[in-house]
């Protein structure tokens, strides 16, 4: 089953420019972001992911922000979600092998399922590295 994860949450909510925040997301389009076109979208000044199903990628592909290099960071983001499950990477890099914007690396998930929830898995490798929300799994790494 395919998913589309949204990197793009990151710089959705990435408005938080009180404190010393700086904002990757204007809240009007895709400035300084890279993604496929019939996926991504601004709506009601959020970034949107959205997918005909799970057949309708033959790969996952993200929205990926290209408006510099990130050292240590702090991420914050509100997110809304719906369907099955979506997610944000970080710190990762670019597949082309697999396709245009196929990224691999750390993945935080965002899923309907409270024990899935918040999972740190990496995209390519099919590893959850640390279940944050609960469950049986905790602290350990494992092979989805």
């Amino acid at each position: 089953m395919r998913r589309i994860l949204l990197l793009s949450l990151i710089v959705s909510s990435f408005a938080f420019a009180q404190d010393s925040f700086k904002p990757l997301f204007n809240g009007n389009d895709l400035t300084g972001s890279d993604g496929n076109p019939d996926l991504w979208s601004v709506e009601d000044g959020a970034l949107t992911g959205k997918t005909k199903g799970p057949e309708s990628l033959k790969y996952n592909q993200f929205l990926i922000w290209r408006g510099g290099v990130l050292k240590n960071f702090e991420l914050r983001a509100k997110i809304k979600q719906a369907g099955n499950n979506t997610g944000i990477q970080y710190r990762s890099r670019e597949f082309p092998d697999v396709g245009k914007w196929s990224v691999g690396g750390y993945q935080c998930d965002i899923h309907p399922a409270p024990a899935n929830n918040g999972m740190n898995a990496d995209e390519l490798k099919d590893l959850i590295a640390y279940l944050l929300s609960g469950g049986d799994a905790k602290n350990k790494m494992f092979k989805k």
